[in-house]
């Protein structure tokens, strides 16, 4: 099995690490606008976490995990246009919102694609040994 679904959970727990460092550290911004950032990272975090860990060279990704992390990755970009519609933000952190949930939403498409394909190879495999 490829080492690949690994590694972009990796990258997404890092992307959620940077939502909730961002927030805290670099920029002001509103309490909502605060929160949605901390909770949406720490999410991320435990999601690619979870990912991280479980897969391995036995094991795939899982497809659900995969599909919540790029659920909350759409959920990102959405909060990023209404907050900064609302004038609630600052154009970087505008930036910085969009383009990390996008990022997040396309690694997690990629581990849902990459997961299913895998889990249907193994079950494919354990048709031939009973077959």
């Amino acid at each position: 099995m490829s080492k690949t679904g690994k590694y972009v959970a990796g990258a997404n727990a890092l992307l959620g690490a940077w939502l909730v460092v961002s927030v805290l550290v670099a920029f002001e911004t509103e309490p909502a606008h605060f929160w949605n950032d901390v909770l949406v990272g720490g999410a991320v975090i435990v999601l690619a976490t979870y990912n991280f860990a479980a897969s391995g060279e036995y094991a795939s990704v899982s497809v659900v995990a995969s599909f919540v992390t790029a659920l909350v990755g759409a959920w990102q970009v959405v909060a990023a246009v209404n907050f900064a519609s609302l004038g609630a933000t600052a154009d970087l952190l505008f930036w910085s919102d969009a383009i990390t949930g996008g990022l997040v939403l396309v690694l997690g498409a990629y581990n849902v694609y990459q997961g299913r394909f895998v889990s249907l190879d193994e079950e494919a495999e354990e048709a031939e040994e009973t077959g």
